[in-house]
């Protein structure tokens, strides 16, 4: 811990850091969010901003802050027998953010072990959004462990600091000029990124030319191939409003892939509006615990709209007109939650009818999934309305297919 003679100039100092950053990735033109990892003796391990835009296009979607360090420190975690590393366990680390933690970045952040403390507050995608201290954005079970290990601090005339007492800086006062740069940084930069972000390839589907009447020698044949070889061949094109037995066959292949990396039988799957699996993904939460199937698909799938640039944005659609596809549904547990709000980040917007993110084998009922998704902050419940949003797949077969498969792998039968 801090001595607390030191407590109060620390406070300030990080979150000046903090906060610093914030203007400089406002600066960049990209969401004004900065923080911070330090350890509980004060060190500072990595000072990272948002970097979700680039250029002024859509770079990696799930690339805040909180979401960043989380990965930054299990990848280094993996390098300390080569690079001698040291690194503390995660739960005696703290993030320190300049806002409330979104969804996905808190699912992170529960998912990897650690305590953050958070500046300035969010009322549209914050996990307290309802009023530091109040978790009941969050299930149930989640709302129990935020308590012990979310804060935030103090700002002079304006609040109390809100926390667990065990945390490095419980008690603790920032002036009030950070909290304001923090809000300045963030709320200027708001309107703007999100647009980029909602419309980023936004053609609608109609405006589009299916990718595989295209020549094989073209530049995004080619490319859509480089990102999956499989693509356009036979079992890689299903019917977009249900799909059907043959995408089952895909998502096993690739659950397995994960259960053999990871123990997890999971899978993602992303389907264009014509038909076309353009992408299906393995888990990686053997190199890091927040590298979730459908994060890998949605960071994989923002590459290629990056690498395809303008001539792709006339044959490949927006996130918010696909079809996602998991093997597992959102339970009530951290990864879930980080998921969702993965989804939130890609659009942050409204969505059009349909049912964009389904899957096949329920965690909870649907209905204990709807309530879930109705007490989420603002953006996900009532601008994006997830609950007409996140469905199971219709297919009975397919539905079938894939427990018969997923019940094997967790007996050690296969």
């Amino acid at each position: 811990m801090l001595r607390d003679s030191r407590k109060l100039a620390a406070a300030c100092k990080y979150a000046e850091i903090a906060v610093r950053e914030a203007e400089n990735a406002k600066s960049a033109g990209t969401f004004g969010v900065g923080g911070l990892l330090i350890g509980n003796d004060g060190k500072i391990y990595k000072i990272i901003r948002n970097t979700v835009i680039q250029g002024n296009s859509v770079h990696d979607p799930t690339a805040h802050v909180e979401r960043q360090l989380v990965d930054w420190y299990f990848s280094k975690k993996r390098e300390k027998k080569t690079k001698n590393l040291l690194l503390p366990p995660a739960n005696k680390t703290t993030i320190i953010t300049s806002l409330d933690p979104c969804m996905m970045c808190s699912g992170a952040i529960l998912a990897g072990g650690f305590n953050v403390i958070h500046i300035s507050q969010d009322s549209q995608t914050g996990t307290s959004c309802r009023g530091v201290g109040d978790f009941s954005t969050l299930p149930d079970g989640l709302e129990q462990r935020a308590r012990e290990t979310f804060s935030a601090f103090g700002v002079v005339g304006n609040r109390l600091f809100n926390g667990p007492p065990d945390s490095i800086f419980s008690g603790d006062e920032i002036d009030s000029k950070l909290d304001r740069r923090s809000v300045r940084a963030f709320s200027s930069s708001l309107k703007k990124i999100k647009g980029i972000i909602n419309n980023h390839h936004g053609q609608s589907p109609d405006k589009l030319t299916d990718p595989k009447t295209l020549a094989r020698s073209s530049r995004i044949f080619r490319l859509l191939k480089k990102y999956n070889s499989k693509v356009f061949s036979d079992g890689y094109l299903v019917d977009f409003d249900k799909p059907g037995i043959n995408l089952g066959q895909i998502l096993v292949e690739k659950a397995k892939e994960s259960h053999e990396k990871s123990g997890v039988f999971n899978s993602a799957c992303l389907i264009d509006p014509f038909g076309n699996v353009l992408l299906s993904e393995a888990g990686a939460e053997d190199a890091s615990p927040i590298r979730a199937p459908f994060l890998e698909l949605v960071r994989k799938y923002h590459r290629l709209l990056l690498e395809a640039g303008a001539e792709g944005s006339k044959h490949l659609a927006h996130l918010k007109y696909c079809k996602t596809v998991t093997m597992l549904g959102p339970g009530r547990d951290p990864k879930s939650l980080m998921e969702v709000g993965c989804f939130g980040s890609c659009i942050e917007g409204k969505l059009p009818k349909g049912e964009q993110m389904q899957y096949v084998i329920p965690q909870q009922g649907q209905d204990d999934l709807q309530n879930m998704l109705n007490n989420l902050p603002p953006l996900y419940s009532d601008v994006m309305r997830l609950k007409d949003a996140i469905h199971q797949v219709k297919d009975v077969q397919l539905q079938q297919f894939c427990t018969s498969k997923a019940t094997l792998f967790a007996s050690g039968r296969t």
